[in-house]
């Protein structure tokens, strides 16, 4: 069985209803989330050992992460704040990597801008929303000087 959100939502062979689409993409998640109930005493849920039960619960969060999305941009179209993200959307390949070589940078002058102790807690949560702003500003800056990664 193969279930797609994008192909559920976007590129349909027949026209079915948004609430037909809607039900689909529901139950697929009921499914998942079954899935990872019944899974959950073999499989503790965690994400360093990718457990199924991780992978089910995940799954689920991204389908009612997707169907909220599509409602506020496709919908109602409040799509104003997406144009933060444009620069990253449209080079991926960058925008993954570049923190890849940042920690690789880290490690080479053995220095991590942020002291262990802080890694956590709100401070941790604050300094992972601006060091995504600073990517995401940084694969703006290399796209305009056509920087690009492909495969």
């Amino acid at each position: 069985m193969r279930f797609d959100l994008n192909l559920n939502f976007f590129r349909q062979k027949t026209e079915r209803s948004l609430l037909s689409r809607l039900n689909e993409a529901l139950a697929f998640a009921a499914i998942l989330f079954i899935a990872g109930v019944l899974l959950r005493p073999q499989f503790h849920v965690g994400k360093i050992g990718a457990t199924p039960s991780w992978g089910f619960y995940s799954s689920v969060w991204a389908i009612f992460t997707f169907i909220f999305l599509y409602w506020l941009v496709d919908l109602k179209k409040i799509n104003a704040w997406t144009k933060f993200f444009q620069p990253a959307a449209s080079n991926p390949l960058l925008t993954y990597i570049i923190p890849f070589i940042m920690w690789a940078l880290y490690a080479y002058v053995g220095f991590y801008p942020l002291p262990h102790d802080y890694r956590t807690g709100i401070i941790g949560v604050i300094y992972c929303v601006l060091y995504a702003t600073v990517i995401v500003w940084l694969v703006k800056w290399l796209n305009k000087i056509n920087i690009r990664l492909q495969l």
